[in-house]
This record gives structure tokens, sequence and C-alpha cells, in this order.
């Protein structure tokens, strides 16, 4: 959510966000704050910014200022926009459409758009990986690993001979384990916005507008390497099983 002055907690931006002179609707989990990325960019027409506050007239949550997003009015035509870009293990796509009708009493304009966005992995960049010797810099990937093993009840599974017959031993192997590749620095997004508005005159004192509002937005990061846990009569079972 975007702040005025950097004022304002987690809990409260102390940033009163409204579309089109009202409020916005509330999103999150831990918090409720308004999100003004729900709004089709194509709809935008200008952004106001009260940088003073104005509690005393929209609240207390208006202690650092007001953010108006003011979307276009009386549109007519058709309007179409996409966008491609790329790096290095890493790509972004948007495109967006914009419609809108209008007639001597009223208009009604739509605008949807769509985003997409890859993850990108920490081990492919180079300062995010644990190895920074070809930088000059040190190597911080742990040496006390067993990337290939399964552990039941604390203890690492090997082999042992002549017959292969799995055995469980403290098996502490001495790797350069470097788990970057398994987290994400940027998770992956995928996002759709829907905002309709329509207006009409009724008399020459009278006149009814409304705006519908959706956005749907998806993310999916990696941020640990999972495990394999091995219930104790699997275990078991593995230990007496002979391999040949």
């Amino acid at each position: 959510a975007p702040t005025i002055h950097g004022l304002g907690a987690s809990a409260s931006n102390s940033t009163l966000i409204l579309i089109n002179g009202h409020r916005f609707p509330l999103s999150g989990i831990n918090h409720t704050l308004g999100d003004p990325n729900i709004i089709a960019p194509l709809a935008l027409e200008r952004v106001e910014v009260l940088a003073d506050g104005a509690s005393s007239v929209y609240g207390s949550d208006a202690v650092a200022g007001v953010i108006n997003f003011t979307t276009r009015r009386r549109y007519e035509g058709l309007e179409f926009t996409a966008q491609k870009g790329f790096g290095n293990q890493y790509d972004t796509f948007s495109a967006g459409v914009l419609a809108g009708k209008r007639w001597d009493s009223g208009s009604v304009l739509f605008s949807y758009s769509h985003s997409d966005r890859s993850n990108l992995s920490a081990g492919d960049r180079d300062f995010t990986r644990a190895d920074h010797r070809a930088q000059g810099g040190t190597n911080q990937a742990n040496f006390n690993c067993a990337p290939a093993t399964i552990t039941p009840a604390g203890s690492a599974l090997g082999f042992s001979a002549p017959y292969n017959t799995p055995s469980v031993a403290n098996t502490a192997a001495n790797f350069n384990c470097d788990f970057s590749g398994l987290t994400d620095l940027l998770p992956q997004e995928k996002r759709h916005n829907f905002f309709v508005s329509v207006e009409q005159e009724l008399s020459d004192k009278l006149k009814i507008s409304g705006d519908f509002v959706y956005s749907r937005r998806n993310n999916r990061q990696n941020v640990a390497r999972g495990g394999v846990v091995v219930e104790a009569d699997l275990a078991a079972a593995l230990k007496t099983r002979v391999i040949r």
C-alpha cells in the first residue's frame, strides 16, 4: 500500500486511498489495507495526491494524507496494450484492453488487464548464491549435509557390505551444499483486473453512477527445501530388506 511521508505502521499506513472519491475495498490477511493495484491500469486517468494531514475531513486514516485514483469518464473508443520483458531466467508479460461508449446523457467504460511474472530463483543470481569465492568473497555453503539420504528417527540410512543391506548409521557427509537454488528471490505472480464504470444523467439535477472492481492475484514462492520423513514401520522394513 502506498504511504505519504513514510508514516504508518504495518497495521495502518495512515494514508487514505480513494477511487473516484470513495473508499477502496480493503484486503489482506494479517492487516486490512487498500491495494490500488486492483484497478486496471488503462482505466486510470490521473492520480491526485494530498500530501497534508486531512484527518479532520476524512477521518483518522488520513493523518499522512489522501491519494485519489480517478478513472476515465465518458471515454469512447477501443485501446489495446501489451508488454513483454525478459532477463536471465526471468520474464514478464502484461496485456490490457479498454473499451468505452458514450451518449448524450451517460457513458459506460470497460477495462481488463492481465499480468504474468515468472519466479526468480536465488540460484540464478551470483550475488545470492552461498559460494562467493568467484567474486572474491567466502563460501557460505553448508559442509555438513547429506542431500541424498532418507532419515528415519533422526539417523541417516546407509548401506553395508557385502549384501548391500540397509542399516541405520550416522553418516554425516562432507558435501559442499548450496541450497540457494531451491528458494526464490521473486515469487511467481499472475493477476487479473476487471473494471466497469457506468454513469447516467436522469435530469438536470440528478445523476447516478457506479463502479465495479474485481481483482484476482495468485502468488507462488519457494521459501525452503523440503525433506523426507520415514515412518517407524517403514524404517524397520528398510533395515531388514536385502537389496540385490
